[in-house]
């Protein structure tokens, strides 16, 4: 309709029908309809949005909406309010939702391989992880690609530690504990059917708390900042002061999605991960140290175990490494692992 046809039509409807019509030119003028290459991500992360980890990734979704123009809108859905682990992997399957932060856990779900990394008493430092991390990327990248999904970092986010409530010395004084172990996780079960003095249950993340809170579970395994963030550490005596692995994280997209996103918008994302995997360990590394004292202070009991109870445990563990060839990776990925860690101790990586 052209200025001087809507012109005539409200002299002669007048009062309140011209007003109206009035008002829908002004919208259809300002209102501007949603691009067709704007993308709509929905991202999942199991932390809730009030730790360092969902803090960081709400403002790194928010920094891509900026650098992006508005081109890329992520939506971030954090605190398990997608699931546990494992309904996030599916529903990265079905396109329910694009992206997500995940644990060893659900990045093994998609490509198990990854879990080489995650293996118990492999590592003694956190520098060790960030080095196998790195080392690590490029080969777990193409594996994730064949799956369909793009891996934009990997990094770790600070030791496991076991919480007991009785003090561990030796691995019979474990004995009848009823161990909770993430349901689904391949690596939790093999280490804990090693371990068979200890009754495993397994459940999703988001019901352990209320299975401490019963008596289902009295042992539970997890690094120091996700034992306050999730209020499971007054359920637990005495932790065991040696990490049992040093767990991995990353971010995932699915390619669909990725082929959606301008090679300049894909710049972005990837140096907004990066930047967001650097910081993220930095200040994880540096809460877990701040979390471990915040334990001791709240009554938690520290243990070591003694000589004996560590040539078991590392000995029981050496046995699960082996026991997951063929089952999680080949051969050649754990020397390949076990060669690179050799070379960095020695100082040549």
């Amino acid at each position: 309709m052209s200025c001087s046809d809507a012109r005539r039509l409200i002299l002669s409807i007048g009062g309140r029908a011209a007003a109206a019509i009035l008002l829908a030119l002004a919208l259809s003028v300002g209102t501007r309809p949603a691009r067709a290459e704007d993308l709509r991500i929905k991202m999942a992360i199991l932390p809730p949005e009030g730790t360092t980890w969902g803090q960081f990734v709400k403002e790194t979704a928010d920094q891509i909406g900026k650098d992006t123009q508005g081109r890329i809108k992520i939506t971030l859905f954090a605190g398990g309010t997608m699931g546990d682990e494992p309904d996030v992997v599916r529903k990265l399957r079905l396109g329910q939702v694009q992206a997500a932060g995940l644990t060893g856990m659900g990045l093994g779900m998609i490509a198990s391989e990854i879990r080489v990394i995650e293996l118990p008493l492999l590592l003694k430092e956190y520098k060790e992880a960030v080095f196998l991390s790195d080392k690590m990327f490029g080969t777990f990248r193409d594996l994730l690609a064949k799956k369909g999904m793009v891996l934009l970092t990997l990094g770790p986010f600070g030791g496991i530690y076991i919480f007991t409530q009785k003090p561990l010395h030796k691995l019979s004084d474990i004995a009848g504990e009823k161990a909770w172990v993430w349901a689904g996780d391949p690596l939790a079960e093999a280490i804990y059917k090693e371990l068979a003095v200890v009754t495993p249950v397994p459940l999703p993340v988001i019901e352990v708390l209320t299975a401490l809170q019963t008596g289902l579970v009295n042992s539970f395994y997890i690094n120091p900042l996700g034992a306050i963030a999730f209020q499971w550490y007054p359920y637990a005596k005495y932790i065991v002061d040696t990490p049992l692995t040093m767990a991995t994280s990353g971010f995932v997209v699915d390619q669909k999605t990725w082929d959606k996103v301008k090679p300049e918008d894909r710049a972005f994302i990837n140096q907004r991960a990066q930047e967001l995997m650097v910081r993220l360990g930095e200040q994880v590394e540096r809460e877990n140290e701040k979390a471990l004292l915040g334990l001791k202070k709240k009554g938690v009991q520290f243990t070591k175990m003694d000589p004996q109870g560590q040539e078991e445990m590392m000995a029981k563990m050496e046995t699960v490494h082996q026991k997951l060839v063929g089952v999680l990776y080949p051969k050649p990925l754990l020397e390949q692992v076990q060669a690179s860690l050799k070379g960095y101790r020695s100082g040549k990586p």
